[in-house]
């Protein structure tokens, strides 16, 4: 019965290669979702139910936390973008406004905390 416990065994590794396998996607996949927000929808993975053995190696293994997701941090080209749009469309008063209500002469002097509030509020000019 030798060759049938190594052939058990060399089963088990790779059962266990492929959960790391998925693993791996999964937290790339992740990684993707945060750099590049999209609506399209995320292609689902089949999970099979764990063995015996697999959830004693879990039980004793530490617990991996789920790094929650935070928001993307709004970046100073998207701001320039949306304020030039808004300021192309005839709105350049109410850009400067905005700029000074952020306690800055021009863009590039806004602190890059206020970035998501500017933003935001640039959201309203033209459409008020």
């Amino acid at each position: 019965m030798g060759t049938m416990s190594e052939i058990s065994a060399l089963l088990d590794e790779i059962k266990s290669c492929g959960n790391t396998l998925i693993s791996i996607y999964d937290e790339l996949y992740s990684l993707i979702d945060r750099k590049e927000p999209d609506n399209e929808e995320k292609p689902k993975t089949t999970r099979r139910k764990k063995t015996k053995a697999e959830e004693s190696k879990t039980d004793t293994a530490a617990v991996e936390e789920v790094p929650q997701e935070t928001p993307k941090p709004v970046t100073l080209d998207e701001v320039r973008a949306a304020l030039a749009e808004k300021s192309r469309a005839g709105y350049t008063s109410d850009v400067k406004a905005l700029i000074a209500k952020y306690g800055a002469d021009k863009l590039s002097d806004v602190d890059p905390a206020n970035y998501a509030a500017l933003l935001k509020d640039a959201e309203v000019i033209g459409n008020a």
